[in-house]
């Protein structure tokens, strides 16, 4: 995985991989949106934070997780 660019269909291999259920949309039952840009005003941005739901930003997920990318 090192360096490599993630694909969503990666991106969800990997979430999977350390334990994570990755669903397409949010409820209320979500942790956390990882998300391109964590200030994003996208529609599931808009409801993760009406539920209070962590909006994390993509490089930060992927570095706690320890999986560089580029």
């Amino acid at each position: 995985v090192s360096g490599e660019v993630i694909t969503r269909e990666r991106a969800k291999e990997l979430a999977a991989r350390e334990g994570m259920v990755v669903v397409d949309s949010v409820t209320k039952t979500v942790d956390i949106l990882v998300a391109a840009d964590p200030l994003t005003q996208s529609g599931k941005a808009s409801k993760a934070r009406k539920y209070g739901i962590r909006i994390v930003g993509e490089r930060a997920f992927w570095q706690a997780l320890a999986v560089e990318v580029q």
